[in-house]
């Protein structure tokens, strides 16, 4: 090492004369730059001096700020000019730690030095290392969650105007992806979650990351991201790419032969997916059959992101069938099929697919469709598609203050639309009603967007 050499020469046995003060003279001056003094020997490169620390973050994906056997790369290059195939003066050098932040190089013979003339170099560097960079382009792939720490992007370009004289590297990581959190639980406390899957579909999952200006590229291709999800289910994560579009984007939860999925363009906290930043989802699944809901959130200073609290609700088949049980409740409605089992019941929620209404012409038979039907009553099943009138059920709309923006006769856009209705069962069928059970009273509905 060049240390050592100096220190050697200053060994040297002289001889006394005039020659022999002036080698002193000199041995003198290397033994000073040897020791730490101010006189550094002019082809003396000095090697330099590595730390490196996370921004404003005291975790990235895994535990601790770094780990041991974490390996960055760094690039030198000329003060002031970009980085390219004819002025990179370091080229993708290893450097590792053992865990306290500070780097050395993993070859010593690749050791950096500082040019020997004194001339100022600037400093780029990211991590995870990769041994094969072409045209300093880093290769973002995101498909595989199962080791976060090996997709963590993070780059440092802080570090410009250095010599050998000022030889302390102290170079600032900053995460150039976003990541998401998603807490898991049920809305009974005792719903085990062991085996639960959770991706977002819609999402970049490959781009390309420029080193020479620290750009991130349009995604090269588009998929899903899955979780990695812990053992019992309650919890998982995953490193994304930045985005300001989420419409299109849904997270999708599997579980049991169920899924649950929630759109993530829906919520008004987390609109986006910032760079270095986490965001966080507390998601409640809950078996029953209802929309998402957003019960509130927090946003604090990764850097740390949104925190939003859903819950999702089962979904429904693609068949269209309302399979799901429900209890009567505006946020549970009964099926068809479980409102035909209570005759007699008042201030009861049904919900269903309008399909009809009964025959302007004859009471006792359904009209499917939109024509023919008598303005004051619907028919809904839990199949949009249902032709049969035993798997039907009446809605008299004819007490309503809602006959106006219900009608099938002034409103067609309405058949098919899946609605729940609030009002008293009658206590048995009727013929005036097609023969089917139907609501007495109707008070009130809501139509339920898919």
């Amino acid at each position: 090492m060049p240390g050592l050499k100096y220190l050697n020469l200053c060994k040297m046995k002289t001889k006394t004369n005039l020659k022999q003060l002036s080698l002193v003279v000199i041995s003198s001056l290397f033994l000073n730059a040897c020791e730490g003094g101010g006189i550094i020997s002019w082809d003396s490169p000095k090697q330099i001096q590595v730390n490196a620390v996370i921004e404003k973050v005291k975790t990235r994906a895994t535990s601790t700020a770094w780990d041991n056997g974490d390996a960055i790369g760094i690039y030198m290059k000329p003060t002031g000019q970009s980085l390219n195939n004819t002025n990179s003066l370091a080229d993708n050098i290893r450097y590792v730690t053992d865990g306290t932040g500070a780097f050395v190089a993993a070859n010593l013979d690749s050791t950096i030095c500082f040019p020997e003339n004194g001339d100022d170099v600037d400093f780029i560097a990211y991590y995870p290392k990769k041994d094969n960079i072409t045209d300093f382009i880093y290769p973002v792939d995101l498909n595989n969650q199962s080791i976060q720490s090996e997709i963590d992007l993070m780059f440092a370009d802080n570090v410009v105007g250095r010599n050998f004289m000022t030889p302390d590297i102290d170079l600032v990581f900053k995460h150039k992806l976003s990541k998401i959190n998603v807490n898991f639980s049920g809305t009974d406390q005792a719903m085990d979650l062991t085996g639960l899957d959770a991706w977002i579909t819609g999402m970049g999952t490959k781009a390309d990351f420029s080193l020479a200006d620290g750009t991130l590229s349009a995604p090269a291709a588009v998929g899903d991201i899955h979780f990695n999800v812990s053992p019992d289910g309650k919890g998982g994560q995953a490193i994304v790419l930045p985005t300001n579009i989420l419409a299109g984007c849904s997270l999708v939860i599997a579980l049991d032969n169920n899924t649950y999925t929630y759109a993530m363009d829906g919520s008004e906290l987390i609109t986006s997916f910032a760079p270095s930043t986490r965001s966080t989802y507390n998601i409640t699944l809950n078996p029953k059959d209802k929309v998402a809901v957003v019960t509130g959130g927090t946003i604090t200073d990764w850097l740390e992101g949104p925190a939003e609290n859903i819950e999702i609700g089962k979904d429904v088949p693609m068949k269209d069938e309302v399979v799901p049980e429900g209890d009567g409740s505006e946020l549970y409605p009964y099926t068809v099929e479980q409102a035909k089992l209570i005759p007699g019941t008042d201030s009861v929620w049904v919900q269903g697919y309008i399909v009809g209404s009964i025959d302007a012409l004859d009471s006792s038979v359904v009209a499917f469709g939109i024509e023919g039907g008598d303005g004051k009553s619907l028919v809904i099943a839990s199949s949009s598609s249902e032709t049969n009138e035993s798997n039907c059920m009446a809605i008299n709309l004819n007490l309503s203050d809602n006959v106006p923006v219900l009608n099938l006769n002034d409103n067609p856009d309405n058949l098919g639309k899946k609605t729940k209705f609030l009002g008293n069962m009658a206590k048995s069928p009727s013929n005036n009603f097609g023969g089917l059970y139907y609501f007495m009273s109707t008070y009130d509905y809501k139509f339920i967007t898919p």
